[in-house]
Formats: structure tokens, sequence, C-alpha cells
């Protein structure tokens, strides 16, 4: 067996406490599932308006997400100071760059075109049948009250909390090892903490995008404001042809998706000429860096090393139980599907 170096020992100690603390994401994610299962029954049961029930669930469940995603963060940061390493804080200090709204629209121009191939594949292996029953659904037109409480819940509070832990926690502190190993574990663990075949390929390379401008930017905010952005566009993507018919909804959509990809694709031109640029003080944080933390050496470990001590650390082992139950869950959905 080859002897570690002392960057794969500070790296395979990483790993582990941020394995460990995604485990723990792990078992809350299975305890807010019987919660939120446990909750739809009494909110059945018990006589309430369908409002007030309808409200009572959507901030419940909202509470929820939000405590099993942040909740992981402190047990993580704790693991890694007591293994002798830095912990990277996440970076809320710098707030969000000037160039915000360009990267908005690039971002959800690249998001957009990658949707599409990732429902091209989807629908090529036949996934959308199998996952179109775990989709929410709603009764009659969305209200005005249910779009408020899908931007909530659907769009603010997973743009938040998913963004602190897979991009300010995880691969905050991965960048000490390396760019390009830190952005692909990120994005790897957040495809794969979807559990869902039909997502995976279109969560990770969200991640992967999401991860970049964390390190490109060097603030939480900008990735949170693009995630949400991404998210609303979805929510309004369903709203839309509901209030202003099928057809109609459809064509309104389809000029909305011309719009951003031809104003995306300027800001992508824009910001990729940007960064090609020396950085400047007056330009705010656009095309810096994440500073490595005191205390770490040349920290840099080699890919093919990176992934066997990843695998065989408790974060791989969150990686492949997430797999497995992405797994189980369409092999379920098969069965399902068969037997009706």
């Amino acid at each position: 067996m080859q002897p570690q170096t002392s960057n794969e020992v500070f790296y395979k100690r990483a790993v582990t406490a941020l394995g460990i603390g995604t485990l723990f994401f792990l078992l809350f994610l299975l305890l807010i599932s019987g919660a939120v299962a446990a909750l739809t029954f009494f909110l059945a049961v018990l006589p309430f308006p369908s409002v007030i029930a309808k409200l009572i669930y959507q901030l419940t469940y909202g509470a929820l997400y939000l405590a099993a995603f942040l909740c992981p963060i402190p047990i993580m940061k704790g693991l890694t100071r007591a293994r002798g390493l830095p912990w990277q804080a996440v970076r809320t200090d710098r707030g969000m760059s000037r160039y915000l709204p360009l990267i908005v629209l690039g971002g959800i121009t690249v998001i957009l075109a990658q949707s599409y191939l990732n429902a091209g594949l989807v629908s090529f292996f036949d996934f959308d049948r199998l996952f179109d029953s775990t989709l929410p659904s709603t009764d009659g037109k969305m209200t005005g009250l249910d779009l408020l409480l899908s931007l909530l819940v659907m769009a603010a509070v997973p743009a938040f909390c998913e963004e602190f832990l897979f991009r300010g926690a995880i691969l905050g502190n991965l960048l000490p090892f390396g760019r390009g190993t830190a952005v692909l574990v990120s994005a790897l663990a957040f495809g794969l903490m979807h559990q869902n075949p039909a997502q995976f390929l279109y969560a990770f390379g969200a991640g992967i995008l999401l991860g970049t401008v964390y390190e490109r930017t060097g603030s939480i905010w900008n990735c949170v404001a693009l995630h949400f952005c991404n998210n609303a566009t979805s929510v309004l993507a369903t709203a839309l042809p509901q209030w202003l018919g099928e057809e109609k909804g459809t064509v309104v959509l389809l000029i909305l998706d011309a719009l951003l990809v031809v104003s995306g694709l300027i800001s992508i031109v824009f910001l990729t000429r940007r960064a090609s640029r020396k950085p400047d003080v007056r330009d705010g944080t656009f095309g810096r860096s994440l500073p490595q933390a005191d205390g770490y050496a040349a920290y840099r470990v080699e890919p093919a090393r990176s992934v066997r001590l990843l695998l065989n650390s408790p974060f791989g082992v969150f990686l492949i139980a997430c797999a497995v139950m992405g797994i189980l869950t369409m092999l379920t959905l098969m069965l399902a599907g068969s037997m009706v």
C-alpha cells in the first residue's frame, strides 16, 4: 500500500469530518420524511380548512428542510477542528457581486440548456413516466397564496440551505486541496443527494456551475441568488400555463426562454472576457478566488488518490448510500408501475 503524504493525511481528515456530517444530514432527511408523513396524516384527519392546512404543511415542511441542511454544518465544523484542521467558514462577508445580474442571467441560461438536455435523456430512458408520481401536484389553478408559498418553500428555502451546506461548508473546506476536486466532489454530492436518477445529471451540472460561482466570487450570496432565481423560474413555469391557459402559457414561456437565452449568452460572453483580465480592486469580488486558510501546507492531492481516499471515507459512504437509495426508489417505482 502506498504511504500517504502529509497532504493526503490532511485530505483524509477533512473528508472524514465532512463525511460524518453528511451522514448526519442523511439521517435528518430520513427523520424529516417520517415527520412530513405524520404531518400529512394529521392534517387529513383534523378538521382544518384547506387554506390553513396548506399553510401549516408548507411552513412546517420549509422549517424542517431548513433544519436538516443547516444542522450538519456545526457538526462538520466541530469534527474538522477536532482533527487539527482549520475550518473554512462560509463566506458571507463580501456580499453580492456587482456583476450579479449578469451571473444570474448567464447561469440560468446554462442551466436551461442543460435542463433541455436532461429532459431529452429522461424521456429517452422513460424516467419521466416513473417519476411523475413523485412530483407535487396542485388541485385546480394555482392561487396567489400557492405562488407565494411555492416561492418560499420550493425556491427560497432550498436556495439558502443547500448553498450553505454544499457550496459553503463542503466545497469551501475542500478548496485547499484543489479547486477542481472541491467543485466536482461538492457537485457529485449535490447531485446524488436528490436520490432521483431523473434529476442527477441536472443537479450535478448545476452543482458545478454554482461551485464555480462560489469559488470565483468568494461570496455565498451570489450562489443563493442564482439558485433562487433558477428555482423561481421553475415555479413560474408551472403557474403561467394555469393562469393563461395551456396554449397561451406555453407560447409566453417560449418567448421568455428565447429572451433569456439571448441575454444570457451576452452575459456569458461579457463575464468570460472580464474574468480573463487581471482582477481590479474596483471591480468588487468578481474574478477572485477564495483564500486558503492558514494551517494547510501545499495541500494539493493527485486526482486519482483523492478519489480513492474519498471513497474510503464516511463521505464515500454518504455518496454510495444516496446512489443506492436513488436506485431503490427507481426500482420500486418500476415495480409499482408494472403492477398497475
